[in-house]
C-alpha cells in the first residue's frame, strides 16, 4: 500500500534536517531529540514515522540514494550502449558516496546495519533496479548473454558494495573507490560476466 503523501513529506523534512547532523556528527553522537530539534518536530512525531534511530537512519540513505537513481535515470542516453549506461551507473554511485558520507557509514557500522535489517525486501528493489535495467538494456540489445537480470542485479550489487566498503573497512586496505586500478578491473570483471 502506497505511503500517504503526507506522511512521505514530513518523513523528507525529518531526513532535509538530520542529514547534515549525521554527516558532522556521525549516527552514534547523534540524538534523535537533535534530529526533532534540527526538524522542528517532537519526538512523537519521529516515533509515529520511525521505529528508532535506526530504522530513521536507514530510510533516510535509502531515500537519498532514491534521489540519486532518479538523477541517474534522467541523465543517461537512451540510445547508448549497455556498458555506457554501468559506467554512467558507476559514476553516480561514486557521487553518490562522496556526497553522501552516511552512506559509506551505513555500510560500515554494525549498529547501523540492523535498522536495514528490519526493513521489507522489498524497499531495497528500487537501488537494485537500475542494475537490472541495465543487463535487461544489453541483453535487449545483444550485448549481453541470456541470464537472470534479477539474480545478477543483486549478486552485481552485492559486489560493488563489498569491494568499495566492506572489505576495505573490515581489512584497513584502499578499496576500488580508493584504488583506480582496482576500480578499472572490478568494472572489466563485472562487464565482462555480462558478455556473450
Amino acid at each position: 500500500m502506497p505511503e500517504d503523501p503526507r506522511q512521505q513529506e514530513k518523513r523528507h523534512h525529518f531526513f532535509a534536517a538530520a542529514e547534515p547532523l549525521f554527516t558532522r556528527y556521525g549516527f552514534r553522537k547523534t540524538t534523535v531529540e537533535e534530529v526533532c530539534r534540527a526538524a522542528g518536530a517532537s519526538k512523537r512525531t519521529f516515533y509515529e514515522l520511525f521505529r528508532d534511530k535506526g530504522d530513521f537512519f536507514a530510510r533516510m540513505i535509502l531515500a537519498a540514494a532514491a534521489r540519486a537513481i532518479t538523477g541517474w535515470r534522467e541523465q543517461r542516453p537512451e540510445d547508448a550502449s549497455a556498458v555506457e549506461w554501468f559506467d554512467s551507473y558507476m559514476e553516480g554511485y561514486l557521487r553518490f558516496a562522496q556526497e553522501c558520507p552516511a552512506h559509506v557509514q551505513s555500510m560500515t557500522e554494525p549498529e547501523i546495519r540492523g535498522g536495514f535489517e528490519n526493513l521489507d525486501q522489498e524497499v531495497f528493489h528500487p537501488l537494485i533496479e537500475p542494475l537490472r535495467e541495465i543487463i535487461e538494456h544489453g541483453m535487449a540489445r545483444g550485448e549481453f548473454r541470456p541470464m537472470d537480470a534479477d539474480r545478477v542485479a543483486w549478486i552485481v550489487g552485492a559486489l560493488l558494495d563489498c569491494m568499495h566498503y566492506l572489505i576495505p573497512q573490515q581489512y584497513g586496505l584502499p578499496g576500488a573507490a580508493d584504488d583506480p586500478a582496482m576500480a578499472r578491473e572490478l568494472r572489466d570483471f563485472i562487464v565482462q560476466g555480462w558478455k556473450r
